[in-house]
């Protein structure tokens, strides 16, 4: 981006952002689904991690296991980069990664500069995400080439450690064990996206 289309993004007016709308958790929490919902309803693009990751994983012609030890922050950079842009150029967007608060900390305090940022947190149980996560797995023989998921060994991994992100901006959790709660209906007025603008 040239230096007059930086300053002119920059001059916007507040309700002149885009609306950037983050929905993450951990594998197997229902993010991608809901991502989906959400862009759909909103008329947004949908920027998905594991989506780059898989386009990465078809250039190289490798299987995860093969990949070079960087590949994932590659992925991981590509998705920043990818919805960076987005904002910049004053496109709203839904972004979906399975990031943990460290990794957010990267983008999200400059990206609640620039844009209308609101923060979904998928949360069902732990086990309801492993379960979830393993089923996938075993029921789609690309997800093992292209993210290494537990097809192997037929197991629940658990990732109690997981570390919700959490920072000054609107920040919703959402338990997706049995449908949403709250209601698609309730996220949607949570958000308070003004589509007529």
């Amino acid at each position: 981006m040239n230096q007059q289309n930086l300053a002119s993004c920059q001059a916007r007016s507040s309700h002149e952002k885009p609306y950037c709308i983050i929905i993450t958790g951990r594998p197997g929490s229902g993010k991608t689904t809901l991502s989906q919902k959400l862009g759909e309803l909103l008329h947004l693009p949908v920027v998905s991690r594991d989506s780059i990751k898989e386009g990465y994983v078809v250039s190289t012609g490798l299987s995860h296991n093969a990949l070079p030890d960087d590949s994932n922050w590659i992925a991981t950079e590509a998705f920043f980069k990818s919805v960076r842009l987005l904002l910049d150029s004053g496109v709203s967007v839904v972004a979906e990664a399975a990031f943990q608060h460290k990794v957010w900390n990267i983008v999200i305090p400059e990206w609640i500069q620039i844009s209308h940022l609101r923060l979904l947190v998928s949360d069902p149980k732990p086990e309801v995400c492993a379960t979830r996560h393993l089923k996938r797995a075993l029921s789609d023989l690309s997800k093992e080439r292209f993210h290494g998921d537990n097809q192997e060994t037929g197991k629940a991994t658990l990732t109690i450690d997981y570390q919700k992100p959490d920072f000054s901006c609107p920040t919703l959790e959402i338990d997706t064990e049995n449908d949403y709660q709250p209601s698609i209906q309730k996220i949607l007025e949570w958000l308070e996206i003004d589509k007529s603008k």
